[in-house]
């Protein structure tokens, strides 16, 4: 190996860090009512997102649009997705 590909790699493998993330110790924001979420990880670059959801019993998400590609985990409750954007349906969120 070259001393030009080690010192390349090195620098190449700066870009492109590990973040972690202690969800345990992220507090919950209020999104809805009832629903709280954490971020994991949103990029501004393409818009992406990856969140944590705790849903209340009877909670609920309106009809709304994403900017971006998302990924949500339910860790209380059960989603449901409505009839989707083209019916004009609204996601909602109750507790199992």
């Amino acid at each position: 190996m070259t001393s030009d590909k080690v010192q390349r790699d090195s620098l190449n493998n700066q870009r492109f860090r590990d973040i972690y993330i202690h969800a345990s110790q992220e507090p919950w924001i209020q999104f809805y009512p009832g629903i709280g979420f954490k971020l994991l990880r949103a990029t501004q670059e393409t818009g992406h997102w990856t969140v944590l959801l705790n849903c209340a019993r009877g909670s609920s998400i309106p009809r709304h649009e994403h900017l971006g590609a998302g990924e949500y985990y339910v860790v209380s409750g059960k989603m449901e997705v409505r009839g989707g954007v083209e019916n004009g349906g609204s996601t909602a969120i109750t507790e199992d």
